[in-house]
C-alpha cells in the first residue's frame, strides 16, 4: 500500500516544479509590477484574499506564529503609507489591482505547462477535491486553511492552477495541524522555532538557524537568549561544553516528536476519504506530473540537462 506520506511529498516535488518552470518568468512579471518593491507583498495578496476583512498582527500570527508581531506591524503600516490597505487594514483598490494583474500573468505562464494529458490532470484534480471537502468537514480550527481557500477554484480554471492552489489549501492546513499540536504548551514562537532546529540537529543555537530566516524574523540577540531561557526553564534543551551551544533534552525530544507524530495524525485523517487504491492512484499520476515537469524547467545560460 501506498504511503501517504509518499503521495503528500509527491504533492509539495509537484509544486515545486511548477515553480522552477515559471520562476524566472516570474520574478520579471513581479520586477515589473514594482511587487518586488512591496515591503511585505505576501501580506497583501492575503490582504485581497480576504478582503473586506482586515489583515492585521493577529491574524497573521494565526500561521505564521513564528514572526516577530513588531516586524509584522511595521510591514503593515508600510502598506498603508503606499496606499495598498487603508487605515484600517483593509486591502484598497490599488492593492487589487496589482494583485489581479499579477494572477493573470501568472496564469498566462501556467496556462504554456502542459506535463500530462488532460485526463490525468482532471484526475488529479478530483482525487485532490475529495481531500479538500474532507478537511471542510473537520470540527477542528483550521484558521489557515479557512483563509487559503477564500480563494476559490472555479471548475473552468486551468487544472495546473487548480494544482496549485489546492496545493495552497494543503500547506496551509498542515500549518494549522501542527499548530494545534504545539499551542497548547504555551511557548513562544520564537522559541518552538528555535527548539526545531536543534531537535532536528540543524542548529546548535539561535546564530545556527538560516540567514534568511533569521533577517526575516528580524529578533534581536537579546529576544533570542529570553526565546533559549525559556527552553532551558522547561528543561527542553540544555547547555553543552561549548559556550554559547545547546543540545535537545529527552524531555525536549518527547515533547518535539510527540507534536510531529500528533501533525501528521492530524493532517493524514482527512486522507481516509480516499481508498487505498485512490491512494496508489494517485500517487502514480503525480509521479508523472512531477517527472515531466522536471524535464522542462529551464536550464541555466551555458548549461545542458
Amino acid at each position: 500500500m501506498t504511503n501517504k506520506n509518499e503521495v503528500y511529498n509527491l504533492i509539495t516535488e509537484g509544486y515545486g516544479a511548477i515553480a522552477q518552470n515559471i520562476t524566472v518568468v516570474l520574478g520579471k512579471i513581479l520586477e515589473e509590477l514594482g511587487l518586488t518593491e512591496i515591503r511585505g507583498w505576501q501580506n497583501l495578496l492575503n490582504a485581497t484574499g480576504i478582503a473586506p476583512e482586515p489583515i492585521i498582527v493577529e491574524r497573521i500570527l494565526v500561521r505564521g506564529a513564528y514572526n516577530k508581531p513588531s516586524r509584522i506591524q511595521e510591514t503593515l503600516d508600510s502598506l498603508v503609507e503606499q496606499g495598498y490597505l487603508t487605515d484600517d487594514y483593509v486591502a484598497t483598490s490599488k492593492a487589487q489591482d496589482i494583485i489581479d494583474n499579477f494572477i493573470k500573468r501568472q496564469r498566462a505562464e501556467l496556462e504554456k505547462l502542459n506535463p500530462l494529458p488532460e485526463a490525468d490532470m482532471t484526475r488529479i484534480i478530483e482525487l485532490f477535491s475529495k481531500l479538500t471537502e474532507s478537511i471542510k468537514q473537520l470540527t477542528l480550527p483550521t484558521p489557515a486553511f479557512d483563509d487559503s481557500q477564500r480563494r476559490g477554484i472555479p471548475d473552468d480554471m486551468h487544472l495546473i492552477e487548480q494544482y496549485i492552489r489546492h496545493g495552497a489549501y494543503y500547506f496551509a492546513f498542515r500549518d494549522d495541524a501542527h499548530l494545534i499540536t504545539w499551542k497548547p504548551y504555551n511557548v513562544s514562537g520564537h522559541a518552538w522555532e528555535i527548539l526545531a532546529y536543534i531537535w532536528r540537529g540543524e542548529a546548535k543555537s539561535p546564530a545556527d538557524l538560516p540567514e534568511n530566516i533569521r533577517n526575516f524574523r528580524a529578533f534581536t540577540e537579546e529576544e533570542d537568549q529570553e526565546a533559549v531561557q525559556e527552553l532551558l526553564s522547561r528543561d527542553w534543551i540544555k547547555t553543552t561544553e561549548v559556550e554559547g551551544e545547546y543540545a535537545i533534552t529527552e524531555r525536549g525530544k518527547r515533547i518535539r516528536d510527540k507534536s510531529e507524530a500528533g501533525t501528521d495524525e492530524v493532517f493524514y485523517s482527512v486522507w481516509n476519504s480516499l481508498s487505498d487504491d485512490e491512494i496508489t492512484e494517485l500517487s502514480t499520476i503525480l509521479t508523472n506530473f512531477r517527472d515531466e515537469l522536471q524535464k522542462t524547467i529551464p536550464q541555466p545560460e551555458g548549461e545542458s540537462a
